[in-house]
C-alpha cells in the first residue's frame, strides 16, 4: 500500500507541475494555450515632430497601444498569435493623427519526427497622413506578407545540430504606390542550411547559408538572385565575458546593375563586471537590398550599459555611430550619431513605468537634411 502511496503521489506531483492550474489534467495531452496582453499609454515629446513640410516644429503626442499575443503548444500542432495597434494623437499638429495595426500568425505542424511544416502571415495597415492630411485615402497602406515551406531539424551526435528551410511567399501592397505609379509587391523563394557545433561547454562555433530569389513584379531592376554565407562564434570566456561574433559574406545579382557583393560582420563583446551590471560593445555591418532596388551598406558602432538599481529599478543606456551609404543611384553616404538612457521601474507585479530620452544628430555626409532631434517620454504599461 505504501508504495501504491507513494506513486501516487508522485503522479500527482508531476501533473500540478506540468498542468496549468485551473486546466484539466486531460489537457496536458493535448497541449497548453497561454494568453498575454498589455496596454501600455505614453507621453511623448518630439522636437522634429513636423519633419515633412515647412520648418521643423517640436509637439507633444500621446500613444495608446494595446496588444494581445496567444501561443499554444501542442503534441504536433504549434500556434502563435499576435494582434496590436498604436494610436497617435499630436498636440497642435492634428493632421499628423496616425493609426498603425498589426497582426501575425505562426503555424508549426510536425509530419514527421525531424520533419515540420511551418506558415507565417503578418500584416500591416498604416494611415500615414504626414504630408498629404487631405487625401487619407491614398496615404493608407496596407501590406501582407507570407510564406510557407518545410523545416528539417537533426541531431548531428550528441553536441552538433542542423536545420534545412525552404520556403515560398509573397509580400503585396495596398496604396503603397511610387511616384511613378509602380507598386512594389514581390514573389520570393528561399532555402538555407545552419549548422551548429559545441566545441565544448564554453565555445560554440555555427554556419549559414541562405540562397534567396526575389522577383518584383513592376519595380524595374528590382529583381535579384542572392547568396549569403555566415560563420559563427559564441564564446564564454571565464565567469563575466562572453563574445558573439560572425561574419561573412552576401552577393547580389540584379538582371540591370548586375552583380553586387558586400561583408556581413555582427561582433559584440559582453562583459558583466557585477551581478547587476552589464556592459556591452558592439560592431556590425550589413549589406541589403531594398524594395526600390537599391542597395545598402551600413556600419554602426554601439556602446551599451544595464544597470539594475534594486529589486524593482533597471537603468538602461546606450550610444551608437553609423556609416549609411547607398551604392547604387543613391545620394551617397550619411553618418549619425546619438543615444539614448531609459529608466524602467516595476510598480506592480504586473505594472510599469519608464521615463526614457533619446538623441539623433547628422554628422556629415552628402546629404542636405542635417538635423538634430530629441525624444523623450513617459509610459506606463500593464501587462496580463
Amino acid at each position: 500500500m505504501r508504495k501504491h502511496r507513494r506513486r501516487r503521489l508522485a503522479a500527482l506531483t508531476l501533473a500540478a507541475i506540468l498542468v496549468p492550474a485551473g486546466v484539466p489534467s486531460g489537457a496536458a495531452a493535448t497541449g497548453r494555450v497561454r494568453v498575454h496582453a498589455s496596454m501600455e499609454l505614453r507621453e511623448t515629446y518630439d522636437s522634429n515632430a513636423f519633419l515633412i513640410r515647412g520648418p521643423r516644429i517640436g509637439d507633444f503626442y500621446t500613444t495608446l497601444s494595446p496588444r494581445l499575443s496567444l501561443t499554444y503548444r501542442g503534441p504536433r500542432i504549434a500556434v502563435d498569435a499576435e494582434s496590436g495597434a498604436s494610436f497617435f494623437v499630436y498636440g497642435r499638429l492634428k493632421d499628423l493623427n496616425d493609426q498603425f495595426f498589426d497582426e501575425r500568425l505562426r503555424v508549426e505542424y510536425k509530419i514527421a519526427p525531424r520533419l515540420y511544416l511551418e506558415a507565417e502571415d503578418t500584416y500591416t495597415s498604416v494611415s500615414r497622413r504626414v504630408g498629404r492630411p487631405d487625401d487619407l485615402a491614398s496615404n493608407l497602406v496596407q501590406s501582407n506578407t507570407w510564406h510557407i515551406g518545410p523545416i528539417f531539424r537533426s541531431d548531428l551526435g550528441g553536441r552538433s545540430r542542423m536545420e534545412v528551410k525552404a520556403d515560398y511567399g509573397t509580400t503585396n501592397y495596398v496604396n503603397g504606390h511610387f511616384e511613378n505609379g509602380q507598386t512594389p509587391d514581390f514573389q520570393q523563394a528561399r532555402t538555407s542550411l545552419y549548422i551548429e557545433r559545441e566545441v565544448s561547454e564554453a565555445i560554440t562555433v555555427y554556419t549559414s547559408q541562405e540562397f534567396t530569389r526575389r522577383d518584383f513584379s513592376q519595380v524595374e531592376n528590382a529583381s535579384f538572385t542572392g547568396l549569403l554565407s555566415t560563420i559563427g562564434l559564441r564564446w564564454g570566456i571565464g565567469r563575466r565575458l562572453s563574445l558573439d561574433a560572425s561574419g561573412g559574406k552576401q552577393w547580389l545579382h540584379f538582371g540591370g546593375p548586375g552583380t553586387e557583393n558586400g561583408s556581413i560582420v555582427d561582433l559584440a563583446l559582453h562583459w558583466s563586471p557585477t551581478q547587476r551590471t552589464r556592459v556591452t560593445a558592439a560592431y556590425d555591418q550589413v549589406f541589403t537590398s531594398d524594395v526600390d532596388g537599391k542597395l545598402y551598406r551600413q556600419k554602426r558602432y554601439t556602446l551599451g550599459l544595464e544597470r539594475r538599481i534594486g529589486p524593482r529599478t533597471l537603468l538602461r543606456a546606450n550610444s551608437f555611430y553609423s556609416e549609411f551609404t547607398q551604392s547604387i543611384g543613391g545620394f551617397g553616404n550619411d553618418n549619425y550619431f546619438g543615444g539614448n538612457v531609459k529608466l524602467e521601474h516595476k510598480l506592480l507585479p504586473r505594472l510599469l513605468v519608464d521615463l526614457g530620452w533619446s538623441y539623433a544628430a547628422n554628422a556629415g555626409g552628402l546629404s542636405t537634411d542635417n538635423f538634430d532631434r530629441n525624444l523623450a517620454s513617459m509610459g506606463i504599461r500593464y501587462e496580463y
